[in-house]
């Protein structure tokens, strides 16, 4: 399919360009056969790839264009120091909040375990089995201490125990 999209663009600017230059219409159709009509074409095609280069030559090279390019490099460069600088900045607040809420987290595990020690021995086995990474499992750990300790609170604590 981009085969055929490209064809069919080069196609339509061959057209485009045959159609605009007088003179190479004209050539064209006086050509005796198709090796002659490239070569015409080529030719045309040539002399204009080179104006065209020597034109953007004269626009690149020109002073203002030059200065331009060199005020839109020093924007670029300032631009990407403030950019570096926040990003920079961001991630220092970030990794500092993960931080305080993995320490929020860890002290919250433990301080469900200590509930849960207090109601009794086969939660505290469960528990301890579930919080093996506490800033990963924080969701499961406390359901299930939750769990654990309405089960725990339903049935009388034995006095074996």
């Amino acid at each position: 399919m981009k085969k055929l999209k490209l064809l069919l663009a080069t196609g339509v600017a061959l057209a485009g360009y045959v159609v605009g230059k007088k003179g190479l219409k004209e050539k064209l159709q006086q050509s005796k056969n198709a090796n002659d009509a490239f070569a015409t074409l080529g030719e045309s095609l040539k002399k204009d790839g080179k104006k065209i280069i020597k034109d953007a030559q004269e626009i690149l090279l020109n002073e203002k264009v030059q200065q331009k390019l060199q005020q839109v490099k020093k924007a670029a460069t300032v631009q990407m120091k403030k950019v570096k600088a926040e990003v920079s900045k961001a991630t220092k607040n970030v990794k500092a909040e993960v931080k305080n809420v993995k320490k929020d987290v860890q002290s919250a595990v433990k301080s469900a375990k200590k509930v849960v020690t207090k109601k009794s021995p086969a939660a505290k086995k469960t528990v301890a089995k579930k919080v093996t990474t506490p800033v990963k499992n924080v969701k499961k750990v406390a359901s299930t201490a939750k769990k654990t300790v309405k089960k725990v609170t339903k049935k009388p604590i034995s006095k074996k125990a």
